[in-house]
């Protein structure tokens, strides 16, 4: 931890630390420096006990009942089941015009940036939140990591810890999700070329549009928490949102 901390209150570090500091950068980095992130072991190699001491909120969480981790299969299945139908439900709840929060979102979405497209807003800043966190993880990595960052095969390189591993994950996940939106935005855009959307279907996009916006947002925080059910939730709730854009659309 002390080594850690030294190296991010090195003068190298936080001359280095602006160009990665914006957004989830700040919010990533700042987070490493906290007793939760720096001790946080792998579950497979640590025991109940010393899990419940390093990451006391996620071992919360567990200790609850509410993770994925380690379930039987009947506990498994049923707890998979209540996440994929909350995460239906909060889609479903801002497909209705009625939803004055989602409502609320869009209108500041639009009001605060001027943008053209909500969609397309929500396209670029998936974007900027993978730049974002991947940048995050390889400016940790060559700063707590024993010889830095292995650049010649950083696909391969092991990160040091599990902290760093889900960070790493949770970069990935988000790449993969911005393909999955890429593919609904490009249907959507076929559909508006073909024949311009009814103006109601256009405001359900503009929602799911912004509700994809707060869940990756929130995603990568869950995932290096190790709050396991909430991350899967959240996907549900991006993955979902797509398909109802692309549902829209046909």
């Amino acid at each position: 931890h002390a080594k850690i901390s030294r190296s991010i209150r090195s003068s190298e570090f936080q001359k280095s630390a602006p160009t990665a500091g914006t957004g989830y950068s700040i919010l990533l980095l700042l987070s490493c420096r906290e007793k939760i992130y720096i001790n946080m072991v792998d579950r497979q190699e640590a025991p109940d006990d010393d899990f419940e001491k390093k990451v006391p909120l996620a071992a919360t969480f567990r200790n609850l009942g509410l993770t994925l981790h380690g379930t039987s299969f009947a506990a498994g299945v049923a707890r998979f089941h209540i996440v994929v139908a909350t995460s239906l439900v909060i889609v479903a709840s801002f497909a209705r015009p009625t939803n004055a929060v989602a409502a609320g979102l869009v209108s500041f979405v639009e009001d605060s940036t001027g943008c053209r497209s909500v969609v397309h807003l929500a396209l670029a800043y998936l974007l900027a939140v993978w730049f974002h966190v991947n940048l995050s993880y390889i400016v940790m990595v060559m700063a707590t990591r024993e010889g830095g960052y292995d650049n010649s095969a950083p696909r391969t390189m092991v990160p040091g810890s599990a902290a760093l591993g889900r960070l790493k994950a949770a970069a990935d996940n988000t790449q993969d999700s911005l393909v999955q939106f890429l593919v609904a935005v490009a249907v959507l855009s076929g559909a508006r070329a073909g024949d311009s959307l009814e103006e109601e279907a256009e405001d359900a996009v503009k929602r799911w549009a912004v509700l994809v916006m707060l869940a990756r947002t929130a995603y990568p925080i869950a995932y290096v928490l190790d709050f396991d059910l909430l991350r899967t939730m959240i996907f549900g709730v991006g993955f979902f949102s797509y398909g109802a854009i692309v549902w829209t659309a046909l």
